[in-house]
């Protein structure tokens, strides 16, 4: 009976291990937000606004771009290009409940994210979520009860 236990344990570790392997490989094989894909030229892209520089990095909004996502309102999509290659996506919203709407929505898709510096105060939650090529984060601003979304890539040598 005590061995049986033991399997049954060791299986459900085996299945909740494998599926946050497969949660991590899915957000690998986006590699990105919606239409964006981490890397992809800047030719590839349609209706970009510039919006400022940094060195080699230039931010882009897209007009086009609809602000809202199964019930959850951005209040803005901002992409950063590295020499003409996408190279992050930084996603704001505004409201508590409308950011912890959207954490479910990544938790769905990619499993639970690792939670970061519990102990700053001027954030209320920071996860993360690590894959071989890319992370998300994600971070709630308590002082102002916004929250930022950041997909990046992991390898700039385009």
């Amino acid at each position: 009976m005590i061995r049986f236990i033991y399997l049954g344990l060791f299986f459900s570790l085996l299945v909740s291990f494998s599926s946050f392997g497969q949660s991590i490989a899915q957000l690998e094989k986006r590699n990105g937000f919606r239409d964006a894909r981490l890397g992809a030229s800047i030719k590839t892209f349609r209706n970009l606004v510039f919006t400022e520089s940094e060195g080699n990095t230039k931010y882009y909004r897209r007009k086009t771009d609809v602000l809202k996502m199964k019930g959850v309102t951005f209040a803005d999509i901002t992409y950063a290009f590295y020499k003409d290659k996408l190279s992050h996506i930084f996603i704001t919203i505004n409201g508590v409940e409308n950011s912890r709407n959207f954490v479910s929505l990544l938790e769905s898709l990619y499993g639970e994210g690792e939670r970061l510096y519990p102990w700053v105060e001027s954030f209320d939650n920071v996860l993360e979520w690590n894959g071989e090529n890319i992370t998300l984060t994600y971070g709630e601003i308590a002082s102002t009860k916004e929250s930022v979304i950041h997909y990046y890539s992991l390898s700039t040598n385009f």
